[in-house]
C-alpha cells in the first residue's frame, strides 16, 4: 500500500493505492508529476494517475527471465524517469537496468 501525503496538510493522506499489496521498494514522480511508479521487492514496476487515483498498469520483470526462480534476484530497487522523455530505467538486484518506453494510454 502507498499513502500520498500533502506535508502543508498532515492530517491524512491525498490518496492511498491499495493496488499494490507487496513490499514497496521505491517510490518516483514523472516529469510532469502526473504518475507516481512504485517498484516492489516481487519485480514489477507499478504506475498511479495521481490526478484520478487509478492505478494504470504493473511491469513484471520477472517474465522476462522465468528461467529465475528467485524473485529476490529481480527485486527492482529503483525507478528514474529521465528527464524530458517517456522512458523508464528500472535498476534490479541482478544487476541489470530495464529501459523501456512509457506509454499511459
Amino acid at each position: 500500500m502507498i499513502n500520498l501525503w500533502d506535508l502543508r496538510k498532515t492530517s491524512k493522506p491525498v490518496f492511498t493505492n491499495t493496488e499494490s499489496t507487496s513490499t514497496i521498494w521505491s517510490v518516483d514522480f514523472s516529469n510532469d508529476s502526473k504518475y507516481l511508479f512504485s517498484t516492489t521487492l516481487e519485480g514489477s514496476i507499478d504506475c498511479t494517475d495521481i490526478a484520478s487515483q487509478k492505478f494504470i498498469y504493473s511491469h513484471d520483470t520477472m517474465k522476462h527471465t522465468p528461467d529465475v526462480a528467485s524473485n529476490i534476484v529481480h527485486c527492482v530497487r529503483s525507478v528514474r524517469h529521465p528527464s524530458g522523455g517517456n522512458k523508464l530505467l528500472i535498476g534490479t538486484e541482478n544487476k541489470l537496468v530495464h529501459y523501456f518506453d512509457f506509454d499511459p494510454t
